[in-house]
């Protein structure tokens, strides 16, 4: 199901692409999914709470409980920033180098160089995308199309 989500949408759409929004919606849904059965106090409404109780279950460790907030946050905030610029929901990332500037600079750190920004945003969301599909493969333990050939084996 999230492959065919993910194949719908641009590879620079923050919300359905690869190490997007929802990779992290699927892993913890995926874990609460596995472990509600013996644990129904985990099942939480909404994507804070639940990755709150999946940590305090011991089903995910601390640093994988920050890298999974850390993540989100940064995603969210990117999507917002967008919707700002935009005027309206947006979640891919601008094509255009003027629009890209904008949100760079509306997310930029205040160390970062002001003609560094844009790259300095780019590497951060390369970063947090790639590193939220890792995760995702290792949780939900997707495998391949290639993996899944019965000829294969």
């Amino acid at each position: 199901m999230r492959r065919r989500l993910e194949a719908s949408r641009p590879r620079n759409d923050l919300k359905r692409g690869p190490g997007g929004l929802a990779d992290l919606e699927f892993i913890v849904q995926h874990l609460l999914l596995s472990h509600a059965p013996s644990r129904p106090d985990l099942l939480r409404p909404n994507y804070w709470e639940a990755l709150a109780a999946l940590r305090r279950h011991g089903i995910i460790s601390p640093a994988i409980h920050n890298e999974l907030r850390d993540s989100y946050e940064f995603l969210r905030t990117v999507e917002d920033r967008l919707r700002l610029i935009h005027n309206r929901g947006a979640s891919e990332l601008p094509d255009n180098t003027a629009d890209l500037e904008r949100l760079a600079r509306r997310l930029s750190d205040e160390k970062v160089e002001p003609d560094r920004a844009v790259e300095a945003f780019l590497e951060e969301a390369a970063r947090v995308t790639r590193r939220t599909r890792e995760l995702f493969d290792e949780i939900v333990r997707v495998k391949a199309p290639a993996d899944t050939d019965p000829a294969s084996n």
